[in-house]
């Protein structure tokens, strides 16, 4: 259904109605017809996923600096959001940013937030669990590690 709409429109959308335009998909190489296929059927999720997160992101940005003092996001990669939290102030602003992710997006599927404690392996260089993706040494350096590293993903969880 996907494909025959994207092929009818020129474009797909995600659930928060931001369009991706895919002219690619009545190319007569089939290499480049496939490519465009793929990108049309990806970006309905893939595409909300990235909505979601950037709502996320934009409603903690406002929220923090009042909520957490001290609470910095270092940075997001796909679905992930690494945190730096003082020590004190942990539980609620993990609690905040869960409720947050959870929240931004009506949905009527679940929203699964997990947290993992970057502190708990935290050797000088904090690195995601992604193996092609990691955040030197010189993000912090040692007199700066004051706060709790606190990496953040979220998954949209589909059930039958």
């Amino acid at each position: 259904r996907v494909l025959s709409e994207a092929r009818a429109q020129g474009w797909v959308e995600t659930l928060m109605g931001r369009r991706r335009y895919v002219p690619d998909l009545n190319e007569p190489n089939r290499m480049v017809r496939g490519n465009a296929e793929r990108i049309a059927v990806n970006t309905p999720i893939q595409g909300t996923c990235a909505d979601i997160i950037k709502l996320a992101m934009i409603r903690l940005h406002r929220a923090l600096p009042q909520a957490s003092p001290g609470t910095r996001m270092v940075c997001q990669v796909h679905d992930e959001l690494v945190f730096s939290v003082p020590d004190a102030l942990l539980e609620p602003t993990v609690a905040l940013i869960r409720r947050t992710m959870i929240e931004a997006a009506p949905l009527s599927i679940p929203v699964e937030v997990t947290e993992a404690d970057g502190k708990a392996s935290f050797d000088g260089s904090f690195r995601l669990d992604r193996t092609d993706f990691g955040i030197g040494a010189g993000m912090w350096s040692d007199d700066e590690v004051v706060a709790h590293p606190v990496e953040v993903r979220f998954h949209l969880v589909t059930t039958p």
